[in-house]
C-alpha cells in the first residue's frame, strides 16, 4: 500500500473524506491519499499510476517513510509514504471521496477532536511531524 500527503505551496496538508460507498472506514476522514500497489509494481510506479486516476495530479512524489500496518488480522499491509507538493486543487473521484480541503495543522488538531479518522492516522501524524521537523 502507498500514502501521498498532499501539500499546498504554503505547506497546508490536504485532509480528505472517504465515500460512504467504500469498503472499509466508510466516511472515515483522512490525513493522506492512498492506493494498492499491483503484483510486480513498485510503490513508486503505483502512485504515479493511481494518483492522476483519483485526484488528477500529476508530478514527482517524494520519498517520507515506510511502515508496517497491522490494524487488525484482515488489515496488514506493508505501507511507503511520500509527499507531494500540488499547485491546485485536486479533482476528486467522487466515487472514492466525498471532499476535501488543505488544512493548517491548527484546522487539521480541531477536526482530528471532532472526526472519526482511519486507524493508521497517530502513525502518519508521527510521520508528517518529523517531516516538518527536516
Amino acid at each position: 500500500m502507498w500514502f501521498v500527503f498532499e501539500f499546498d505551496p504554503s505547506g497546508r496538508v490536504y485532509v480528505n473524506q472517504r465515500s460512504w460507498d467504500k469498503e472499509f472506514y466508510k466516511g472515515h476522514w483522512s490525513i493522506v491519499l492512498g492506493g494498492h500497489v499491483h503484483s510486480g509494481e513498485t510503490y513508486e510506479q503505483a502512485v504515479a499510476r493511481e494518483l492522476p486516476e483519483e485526484t488528477g495530479l500529476q508530478g514527482e512524489p517524494f520519498y517520507m517513510a515506510d511502515f508496517r500496518k497491522r490494524i487488525d488480522p484482515d488489515d496488514r499491509e506493508n505501507v511507503r509514504v511520500f509527499g507531494y507538493t500540488a499547485n491546485r486543487e485536486p479533482e476528486l473521484d467522487r466515487a472514492e471521496f466525498v471532499g476535501g480541503e488543505y488544512m493548517t495543522d491548527g484546522g487539521l488538531r480541531r477536526k482530528l477532536m471532532t472526526k472519526r479518522f482511519l486507524p493508521e492516522t497517530p502513525r502518519l501524524l508521527r510521520i508528517l511531524n518529523d517531516y516538518r521537523l527536516i
